[in-house]
């Protein structure tokens, strides 16, 4: 397999688990897009739609220090599209929901 073939494989297996992640098929879709969400870190090239999808995938599961920690790492990624942008607004909106719902919970 060359370079590209792989290039290939991995925005595949990207695009994989964001729609899994759309059909509300969170476990499956975090599993496909952790190893991901690892090479970006490592790499330091994050990508807000990963991100913000294994966010949404993590808030859904109830795993909210998963959830919170991905939040964090989303605020420190410029967007550099309109979409990034509104991506991140969305993410906003469920850290500020949550927070409400936990303060009503104590």
């Amino acid at each position: 397999m060359n370079k590209e073939e792989k290039l290939k494989a991995l925005g595949e297996g990207m695009k994989q688990g964001i729609e899994l992640i759309r059909e509300k098929k969170d476990k499956e879709g975090l599993e496909k897009l952790m190893p991901f969400a690892e090479i970006m870190r490592a790499g330091d090239a994050r990508q807000v739609r990963v991100f913000v999808n294994i966010g949404l995938a993590q808030l859904r599961l109830q795993d909210i220090e998963g959830f919170l920690q991905t939040y964090e790492e989303v605020q420190n990624i410029t967007a550099t599209s309109e979409k990034e942008e509104q991506l991140k607004k969305e993410m906003d909106e469920w850290f500020n929901l949550l927070m409400e719902r936990l303060g009503k919970d104590e």
